[in-house]
């Protein structure tokens, strides 16, 4: 698991604080499901942190679950989705004493207070059920395994065991029937284990309660914050992710989206096609009318399409960008933040 899992209680987050007013909005949060719950959370959350990290598989959602099993033992019929509001609520109280489980650049830990309103506002919103995505990443991030970046929020804790991640690729390859470990997976396996060291690679996901980065100046922001975090953690092997948006029809159907993997793949990056499934056509069509007639229609089929972008080739890219902005990188990007990056 590589640096997991790392002491919930040391160190923390320069610039992670939340504003005094979402401090209070967790708070009363917390509260929501009984002092029995909130008692639990606050004495025993870095033992909980810590067996949250332990948890992480590669489907991701391993955190949830053993805080799930942790809810259920505290009391008997509880409402678990209060309770996992009220839960997830008292340990981002938490979060900026316990810190993230690897070192984060200044660049990330100004987008702590943003993340924490936003986290807040969909806690509070009791009318609309909790997600179980949105509670997936809401534990990993809790517990410092994952950070924001802007566009995208990204893991930077990894399941057990050697070469997890790219096990994960085999494993949605296998269920996809598109790529087995052998030809084109074998050849893509070999390059990215030879020729990219044996780090993990960290994984990139999107929050569709974060949106506002979703544009091509906020993924290039974002692609550089990734660069700050490889920088700073030099047992990372790069990024990765896995979505429809990386599909080569895109170009085509939605020329738009195109900079979404026109820019990575420009600069070193190497896509392995996973095949079809029932949520990439819904969340293909889910933000796009013309989309979702295409694919009513059967004229467009949404692909799923894992994108790898290497730690020298992102690092390299990211160099040239903010020469280009005239920013220094790593602890300069905060300066650059600041004007608007």
């Amino acid at each position: 698991m590589g640096a997991l899992p790392a002491d919930p209680g040391a160190g923390g987050l320069r610039t992670a604080r939340p504003e005094a007013s979402v401090l209070q909005r967790l708070d009363g949060v917390s509260r929501g499901a009984g002092p029995n719950l909130e008692t639990f959370i606050r004495a025993n959350a870095r033992g909980l942190v810590q067996e949250m990290r332990l948890a992480m598989d590669r489907q991701g959602d391993g955190p949830a679950r053993l805080l799930d099993q942790r809810l259920r033992m505290v009391e008997q019929g509880l409402d678990l989705d209060q309770a996992r509001r009220a839960a997830i609520a008292g340990l981002a109280l938490g979060l900026p004493a316990r810190g993230a489980c690897r070192a984060v650049p200044a660049a990330i830990e100004a987008l702590y207070p943003q993340a924490y309103a936003i986290l807040a506002d969909s806690l509070q919103d009791e009318a609309t059920p909790y997600d179980p995505d949105s509670y997936a990443k809401d534990a990993r991030f809790v517990a410092g395994m994952s950070v924001p970046a802007g566009a995208q929020i990204v893991d930077i804790a990894f399941a057990q065991g050697p070469r997890a991640d790219l096990r994960r690729l085999a494993q949605m390859s296998a269920m996809s029937g598109r790529l087995a470990l052998a030809g084109a997976g074998l050849g893509v396996a070999a390059h990215l284990l030879c020729d990219h060291g044996l780090g993990h690679w960290v994984e990139i996901h999107t929050d569709n309660r974060s949106l506002g980065d979703f544009n091509e100046p906020g993924w290039d922001a974002c692609y550089r914050r990734v660069a700050d975090l490889l920088t700073l953690n030099t047992d990372l092997a790069g990024m990765w992710g896995a979505s429809w948006f990386y599909d080569p029809q895109l170009r085509t159907i939605s020329p738009r989206l195109a900079y979404l993997q026109d820019r990575p793949l420009a600069r070193g990056a190497i896509a392995v096609r996973l095949g079809e499934g029932e949520i990439h056509t819904q969340r293909a069509g889910q933000t796009s009318p013309t989309r979702a007639a295409m694919i009513a229609s059967g004229e467009y089929r949404p692909v799923c399409y894992a994108l790898f972008w290497p730690r020298k080739a992102l690092i390299a890219w990211a160099a040239e960008s903010w020469a280009e902005l005239g920013g220094a990188g790593v602890e300069g990007g905060l300066a650059f933040l600041s004007r608007g990056g």
